[in-house]
C-alpha cells in the first residue's frame, strides 16, 4: 500500500509540476528563477527538484509508462473504495492517464502523456530525440512555452 500512495503521490505533484511551470513561463518568468524560488519555498518537493530539471533541459525520457501510471493511481483508488475514501483528484488523474492511453497506447512514455494532456486536442510532429518504436504524444504551444521549443 505504501508503494502505491507513494507513486500516487509523485504521479499528482508531477501534474501540478508541468502545469506550475507551463503558467510561469506563459506569464512571461524565467524558468530557471522560478525553478530556484520554488525549490527553497514550501513549495518545493523531491519531484520538483528531480522532474523539473528533466522538463526545463527537454528531456522526455522519464522510463515509465502510462499503463504503468495507470495501473499504480487504479490501485490507489481501488484502496480508497475499499477504505470507503471518496476521492477527488484521483478520479480526474484516471481519466487524464485514460483518454492518453485511448489515444496514444499504454507503452506512450509517461512525460509524453502529460505532455498530450497539457496539449489537449491540438497535434504536430514529434521530436526527433524520440525512438520511433515509441508512440509519442504531440507538441503543443503550452508545452512549447515550457520547454523554448517552437510549435511549428
Amino acid at each position: 500500500i505504501l508503494k502505491v500512495v507513494a507513486n500516487y503521490l509523485a504521479t499528482a505533484n508531477l501534474v501540478t509540476v508541468c502545469e506550475v511551470l507551463t503558467t510561469v513561463k506563459g506569464a512571461g518568468l524565467d524558468l530557471n528563477t522560478a525553478f530556484e524560488a520554488i525549490r527553497i519555498s514550501s513549495g518545493t518537493s523531491f519531484v520538483h527538484e528531480t522532474e523539473s530539471q528533466v522538463i526545463l533541459k527537454s528531456s522526455r525520457d522519464i522510463s515509465f509508462t502510462m499503463d504503468l501510471v495507470a495501473k499504480d493511481i487504479g490501485l490507489f483508488q481501488a484502496i480508497a473504495d475499499r477504505a470507503q475514501v471518496p476521492l477527488e483528484i484521483n478520479p480526474r488523474l484516471i481519466e487524464v492517464f485514460d483518454n492518453g492511453i485511448a489515444r496514444f497506447g499504454a507503452s506512450l512514455n509517461a512525460w509524453n502523456g502529460l505532455q498530450a494532456w497539457m496539449c489537449g486536442p491540438r497535434a504536430f510532429p514529434p521530436r526527433s530525440s524520440m525512438t520511433s518504436q515509441r508512440r509519442q504524444a504531440p507538441r503543443c504551444r503550452r508545452r512549447a512555452m515550457v520547454t523554448g521549443d517552437s510549435d511549428g
